[in-house]
């Protein structure tokens, strides 16, 4: 749910600004894609952090280091697109939220299939 959400927010977060629809759009656009990141994250480090328990804490560090390194990689993405409006952020979470659902979609897969050949 929350994938599909941030996919959803994100590509109509692109044509708000494409379309140039104005501030309200973009804002309204941008709270429903952090809602749904919110659920995303916390799901996401849980899982990580269920993989090894005996390894909580460089799991953490990890997860850590990757969210601040994601950020910085769409921060760089942001700014080689140079803009005066909301097209170049936009852009960047429309393509994290697309990202993010087809990550999904293939632990998904991934997981019913191993599911599968275990039982």
């Amino acid at each position: 749910v929350g994938a599909a959400g941030l996919a959803i927010a994100g590509v109509a977060l692109l044509i708000f600004a494409l379309a140039g629809l104005g501030l309200a759009w973009i804002v309204a656009g941008v709270v429903i894609f952090v809602a749904a990141m919110g659920l995303v994250e916390t799901n996401a480090i849980v899982a990580a952090l269920s993989v090894l328990p005996e390894e909580n804490g460089t799991v953490s560090a990890l997860t850590g280091a990757l969210q601040f390194a994601i950020g910085a990689l769409a921060s760089l993405a942001v700014s080689l697109m140079a803009s005066a409006d909301a097209v170049p952020m936009t852009s960047v979470m429309a393509a994290s939220g697309v990202l993010t659902l087809a990550s999904a979609a293939f632990l998904r897969s991934t997981t019913l299939a191993h599911g599968a050949s275990n039982a």
